[in-house]
């Protein structure tokens, strides 16, 4: 999220982000997030905003460290405590966007299948919590399920080219600003 932000992808958002945010870290520590000077939970500054709309993207930092299962009782643990400080807030999971070949090659401990897995669990997360889900990963990756090159910046970073994607189809598979009631 970090990099939409720094693109200024979507400018009038308000973004709840920081370098190697975790979806462990986000769960269970205080965090110094971008724009906030001091350590504090996300799920508190993300309620503060007292947003419409939330979109949830969790999981890139993770899934080279832990398996797909603990990444999503993570994920599903972090849903707990967000959805009740936003009742009336739509909420969208964003799918982790796949790694680029070089980060496969240089990582050597996770592959494509597990972000695959990841993004069928995670699909069915969104559906049993009755939330939408914005499937990034097969926007953006090739038949092998690595990160086509054209939108890859380093080992599972987005350039300006998968950021003009981005906006475009969230654009186009979200409920429109204005119309969430």
């Amino acid at each position: 999220m970090v990099g939409i932000e720094s693109a200024s992808v979507f400018p009038e958002a308000d973004y709840v982000c920081r370098v190697g945010m975790s979806i462990d870290g986000t769960l269970h520590r205080n965090q110094d997030l971008r724009g906030v000077n001091h350590k504090v939970r996300a799920v508190d500054v993300a309620a503060s905003y007292q947003p419409k709309k939330i979109y949830v993207l969790l999981g890139v930092n993770t899934l080279d460290a832990y398996p797909a299962e603990r990444a999503l009782k993570d994920y599903g643990l972090f849903l707990d405590e967000l959805l009740p400080l936003v009742p009336d807030c739509i909420v969208y999971l964003l799918s982790v966007p796949p790694m680029s070949k070089r980060g496969f090659e240089k990582n050597g401990t996770t592959n494509p299948a597990r972000y695959q897995e990841f993004e069928r669990m995670l699909r069915q997360l969104a559906q049993d919590r009755n939330l939408y889900y914005i499937d990034l990963y097969h926007l953006l990756a090739d038949e092998a399920g690595i990160m086509k090159d054209e939108y890859a910046a380093g080992d599972y970073h987005l350039q300006k080219a998968a950021f003009a994607l981005l906006r475009d189809y969230l654009m186009t598979h979200a409920i429109p600003w204005g119309m969430e009631s």
